[in-house]
C-alpha cells in the first residue's frame, strides 16, 4: 500500500478536484482496505479546523452551517450511499463530507465586489420517477457514489441519470459527456453505461467513457477489468443479426465513429500497471546489466497486460543495460529502443518493436 503522505496527497487532490481517474481509483482502493481509517479521521478533523482564504470574512452562523452540513452529510446523502457496515459508512462519509465541504464553501463564499454569495457550481436534480439526475456545472470533476457502492468521476459539463435503487439483475446509467466509472463487481448484476449510440457492459471494473458530439465519435478506455462495448440495438440496421462491437482489456481503448459505425481499437495514451502489486514485485528487477531483451519484454507484458511483439527475432538477442524502473511504459520503450538502435510503434492494441537485431549471444 502507499505511504500516509501519498494517501493525504490523494485526499487533497480529491477535495480540490484535481485528482486523475487513475489516482481516484488508487485512493478509493486504499480507503476500502480499511488501513487508513485513522488517517482519514485525523485529516478531516484538521481540515475542518483550518480556514480557507476568505472564510474569515464569513458570518459566524455561515461557518457553523458549513460544519453542520459536513457532519450531517451521511444523513443527507442516503439516496446515494449504501449503509452496509460501520467501516463502509465511514468510507462513504469521508467522500461525502469532503464533497459537501467543497460545495458548501463555494456556495457561501462571499463575492467581495457585490457582497452577494456566489451560486452553487454543482447541481443535483430531485428524484423523479425513481430516477436521479446529476449534472456537473462546475469547472472541476465531481465524484459521485452510487447506491451499489460504485463510484463515478463526472467531468465538467457532463451529466448522468440512474435509478435510485438498481434492480436485482442489472445496473443502468445514462451518460452525457465524459465520466470515469469504478464499478463494484457483481456477477449477478451487470453494469451498463448508455451514451448516445453505444453501450458499455461490465461486471466489475474501472473505465472512462467520453462522448464528443462535435466529432461524431465516442471513446471508451479501460483501466482495469474487461469491458464489452457495442452499438445500441435500436440503432443497428434492421436485418443485421450480428452485434457490432469489441471487447476491451486493461490499457485498451476504442474510438467509435458514428458516421461509419466503425470501432477502432488501440492503446490508452499512458498505459498503467494493471495491478499495483505487480509493479511493486518487479520494481527491484527493472534495472539491468547486459540482459537479453527476451528476458525483459515478458516482464513488461505482465506488468501492463500488453502484447509486445518483435518484428525480427534477432532483436531478442540484443543485450540491454539500464534502469527502467521509474519511467512509464512508453518512456521505458524509448530508453530500450534508443540503446538498441531500434524503434517501436503501437499497432492496434499491441506494440511492435522494429530493428536489425543483434548477432549470436556469447
Amino acid at each position: 500500500m502507499i505511504s500516509q503522505e501519498k494517501f493525504i496527497e490523494l485526499i487533497d487532490k480529491y477535495v480540490s478536484g484535481t485528482i486523475t481517474p487513475a489516482e481516484h481509483h488508487e485512493l478509493f482502493a486504499c480507503i476500502r482496505s480499511g488501513k487508513y481509517d485513522a488517517v482519514i479521521s485525523t485529516h478531516i478533523d484538521q481540515k475542518l479546523k483550518e480556514k480557507p482564504e476568505g472564510m474569515s470574512n464569513l458570518p459566524a452562523y455561515r461557518s457553523e452551517e458549513i460544519i453542520r452540513k459536513v457532519l450531517q452529510s451521511d444523513k443527507e446523502t442516503t439516496l446515494l450511499i449504501p449503509k452496509k457496515s460501520s467501516r463502509v459508512r465511514m468510507i462513504y462519509w469521508f467522500a461525502a463530507s469532503a464533497a459537501v465541504f467543497v460545495i458548501a464553501f463555494l456556495v457561501f463564499k462571499p463575492d467581495f465586489s457585490t457582497g452577494e454569495k456566489k451560486p452553487a457550481l454543482v447541481t443535483q436534480a430531485e428524484p423523479e420517477n425513481n430516477l436521479l439526475l446529476t449534472s456537473n456545472t462546475s469547472a472541476a470533476p465531481l465524484s459521485i457514489l452510487l447506491q451499489d457502492g460504485s463510484s463515478v468521476t463526472l467531468q465538467p459539463g457532463s451529466s448522468i441519470s440512474y435509478e435510485r435503487d438498481f434492480v436485482k439483475d442489472k445496473r443502468e446509467v445514462k451518460l452525457k459527456g465524459e465520466a470515469f466509472f469504478n464499478v463494484v463487481k457483481n456477477s449477478k448484476s451487470p453494469f451498463f453505461v448508455y451514451s448516445n449510440n453505444l453501450v458499455a457492459k461490465v461486471l466489475g471494473t474501472s473505465f472512462n467513457v467520453k462522448a464528443e458530439p462535435e466529432k461524431l465519435q465516442m471513446e471508451v478506455a479501460v483501466r482495469t477489468g474487461r469491458v464489452q462495448v457495442y452499438e445500441r440495438t435500436e440503432n443497428v440496421q434492421a436485418g443485421k443479426n450480428k452485434r457490432n462491437g469489441v471487447v476491451l482489456m486493461p490499457n485498451q481503448r476504442v474510438v467509435y465513429h458514428e458516421k461509419s459505425r466503425q470501432f477502432v481499437a488501440t492503446l490508452v495514451e499512458d498505459p498503467q500497471p494493471i495491478e499495483i502489486a505487480k509493479l511493486e514485485t518487479f520494481e527491484n528487477s527493472l534495472a539491468y546489466e547486459e540482459v537479453p531483451l527476451s528476458n525483459i519484454l515478458p516482464k513488461l507484458e505482465e506488468i501492463y497486460g500488453i502484447d509486445i511483439v518483435v518484428e525480427n527475432e534477432n532483436i531478442n538477442r540484443c543485450l540491454f543495460t539500464g534502469d527502467i524502473t521509474k519511467p512509464n511504459l512508453l518512456k521505458k520503450l524509448d530508453i530500450i529502443c534508443q540503446a538498441l538502435n531500434a524503434s517501436y510503434e503501437i499497432v492496434g492494441t499491441n506494440i511492435l518493436i522494429r530493428g536489425s537485431g543483434c548477432g549470436e549471444l556469447h
